[in-house]
């Protein structure tokens, strides 16, 4: 039917980023992004894993791009790509001197979760890489006050 309303599902995993809403920092990710950064989580060893990430303001634009867009509908995979986890503490430890990651895994690195992002990608919105990400949200927190990452 022409007029027949569409649905548009982002499927995103890990949402990082500034946080949108006034006060402390809530949620899911943002305070357990914290505990890693402050070496409370996620400190003995690198886990030989990969987790999939977005910007909070790029899932935000893919959502605008399916409502613009009359032929989008269906599912979309709301993620930038997955990234091992190494690739991802050594991002935060590049954007913030005073993390250091834990030791790595023994062994060879696990092949991170692949997708086929052709229906992502024909809602032509460009992604931020991750250290873009990384280095807004490390700003954000800080701006927010929040103690991260003192070396012992």
């Amino acid at each position: 039917a022409k007029d027949a309303p569409r649905l548009c599902i982002m499927n995103p995993n890990l949402i990082l980023g500034p946080q949108l809403h006034p006060g402390p920092i809530s949620g899911n990710s943002l305070p357990w992004i914290v505990r890693i950064l402050k070496g409370e989580a996620m400190n003995e060893t690198i886990p030989n894993d990969s987790m999939s990430i977005i910007d909070v303001r790029d899932l935000a634009l893919l959502h605008v791009a399916c409502f613009e867009n009359k032929d989008a509908s269906g599912r979309y995979f709301g993620v930038d790509k997955s990234y091992p986890w190494e690739e991802i503490l050594t991002v935060f430890e590049d954007a913030l001197p005073t993390y250091e990651k834990p030791s790595r895994f023994e062994g060879v690195q696990h092949t991170p979760t692949q997708f086929d992002f052709t229906r992502r990608n024909s809602l032509g919105v460009r992604l931020r890489p991750l250290k873009e990400t990384m280095v807004d949200l490390i700003a954000f927190l800080q701006s927010k006050g929040v103690a991260i990452a003192e070396r012992p």
